[in-house]
């Protein structure tokens, strides 16, 4: 497929100049956010008979986040779909038209997603009879953020440009 620009009248501009550059490599999609840890449990309760009982269980510690999404990577750039042939209306106006093309980039990676947030702690367990409850659990800690996309790695090809007199 070839692109032509036909100027029919007297070519004025000195220089004209072209540019072509084919389509540039999207970037990648962001990574989401990593889910929340999971609850802990409750301590079990003390025992409470007709003798000292036992205090109450400490609740467990809250699950770890999850680990956030991955990066998308990104996109290649695009190769020209065709070629580009200027037509002027005489020889001397060819000198006229100067052009550049440059080769589309490939895309940037996107952005790793965030650890979900920890879990809660537990309940402590409710006291027995003349002894404390159980403590409360701690929070989990926050995932990890997602792993690191990576860039496109080709870039795309320019359309060749031909000045040619009619």
């Amino acid at each position: 497929m070839q692109a032509t620009v036909t100027i029919a009248g007297t070519l004025t501009a000195n220089p004209l100049t072209v540019y072509s550059q084919s389509g540039p490599g999207g970037q990648g999609g962001n990574g989401g956010a990593g889910g929340p840890g999971q609850q802990a449990g409750n301590g079990g309760n003390g025992a409470t008979c007709d003798c000292t009982g036992n205090g109450g269980g400490s609740g467990g510690d809250g699950g770890m986040g999850g680990v956030g999404g991955a990066a998308g990577n990104g996109g290649n750039g695009a190769n020209a779909a065709g070629n580009v042939l200027i037509r002027v209306p005489d020889a001397a106006d060819v000198a006229k038209v100067t052009h550049t093309t440059a080769p589309a980039p490939p895309g940037a990676a996107g952005q790793p997603g965030p650890g979900g947030p920890g879990g809660a702690g537990g309940t402590g367990g409710v006291a027995g009879k003349n002894n404390a409850g159980g403590g409360h659990g701690g929070s989990g800690g926050p995932g990890a953020t997602g792993s690191q996309g990576q860039p496109g790695t080709v870039s795309g090809t320019q359309a060749l440009i031909t000045v040619t007199a009619i």
